[in-house]
């Protein structure tokens, strides 16, 4: 039978589920999968699809319940002809379920990437019926799933996938000078990268970053992101008495260098439900210090890929700030294991084929 996919993601900016569905996209159109895509105007997503031919229609989807882009999304799930309807975000999950239960679409999968457990009953508890299959990004993902009343046998871990070639050759053809960030070759440099959010939890690093301004005089953290904390966090660092130390450089296009001038990556995240940038970092063979939490562990094991620590736990991470400074063997030797482990599980051609068996599986078990 003919996979008719349509996925769907309300996301305006570009972040790590709009990365995802990208690569996803890219795999099944490879693999002449007949696809469409349901993204916002104006949206990221949107300018991506132009420009790799990927067809998409926009669609205003504002809020979690908007009744004229459901009636759209049936209409063009109709036109389409389409037998899975694959939904990529919270609003999408709400408002692709409805149209597509209207029409009659007989696999209807959510990817959920985030580790939190579903609120707002019971509207969210007749949301979490509609889809017939969920995809989680980690088995972390798939325990807080199943605490909230979903089957085991309705989820399936597939891995976030990440564009191994591309980032390989980004890395390898782009020369990178330190001076253009504003620092030199002696200064040691630790890299954190994300939404300046508070579940992201900056702040932590920063404190470290205060303990170690004595033992570290070299030391610099450069911070990749925005966010509604972004004032906040600045002011800190002034109240820390380490303006000079960290460098805020907002959302940046040019990620692959700045993973190639620090010395460490560094992740606070009080929740994750897998990790894009801790993928991302292991990618370029960085020593990773990152918190215990979610399905960060699945990708970084302690004291063999990198180093984990509690969230919150100030003092354990400006030690491992330092063990990495002072030990650089045994920094170089956690930064080359994180890399052969997630160039082993993580290339987004195996989880975009495991994705497209499972397409192929659940809609065989609907004939």
């Amino acid at each position: 039978m003919m996979l008719n996919i349509i996925h769907i993601d309300t996301g305006i900016t570009w972040r790590g589920g709009q990365k995802q569905v990208s690569l996803l996209c890219r795999y099944l159109q490879s693999k002449q999968y007949n696809i469409h895509l349901i993204v916002n105007p104006h949206s990221a997503l949107a300018e991506y699809a132009r420009k790799h031919s990927i067809p998409f229609t926009t669609i205003a989807m504002p809020c979690e319940y908007t009744p004229n882009a459901i009636r759209q999304i049936k209409k063009i799930i109709a036109a389409f002809n389409a037998n899975i309807v694959h939904l990529h975000d919270s609003r999408a999950h709400t408002l692709g379920s409805i149209a597509a239960r209207r029409a009659g679409v007989p696999v209807i999968i959510v990817s959920r990437r985030v580790i939190f457990p579903p609120k707002g009953w019971p509207f969210k508890k007749l949301k979490y019926t509609l889809p017939t299959h969920y995809i989680a990004v980690s088995t972390a993902v798939q325990k807080v799933l199943q605490h909230s009343g979903v089957l085991h046998n309705n989820i399936t871990t597939i891995y976030s996938g990440i564009d191994i070639q591309s980032q390989t050759n980004n890395t390898n053809n782009i020369p990178v000078q330190r001076t253009t960030f504003g620092l030199s070759n002696t200064d040691f440099v630790v890299g954190s990268i994300g939404a300046l959010t508070q579940e992201k939890d900056t702040l932590t690093l920063l404190k470290a970053g205060a303990l170690l301004k004595t033992a570290i005089p070299n030391l610099r953290i450069i911070i990749i992101g925005d966010g509604k904390e972004r004032k906040h966090l600045e002011e800190t660092t002034r109240q820390l008495g380490i303006p000079s130390m960290v460098s805020f450089l907002g959302f940046r296009n040019d990620i692959h260098a700045i993973y190639q001038i620090i010395n460490c990556f560094v992740t606070c995240s009080i929740q994750e439900g897998l990790g894009n940038t801790v993928l991302e970092a292991a990618l370029h063979a960085l020593p990773i210090i990152a918190t215990r939490t979610g399905g960060i562990p699945e990708i970084v094991q302690h004291q063999k890929t990198g180093l984990l620590f509690n969230p919150g736990d100030v003092d354990t991470l400006a030690a491992y700030i330092s063990y990495i400074n002072t030990h650089p063997t045994a920094a170089h030797t956690f930064g080359n294991a994180a890399y052969d482990s997630i160039t082993a599980r993580f290339d987004y051609h195996i989880t975009g084929a495991q994705t497209a068996a499972l397409y192929t599986q659940l809609l065989n078990n609907t004939i």
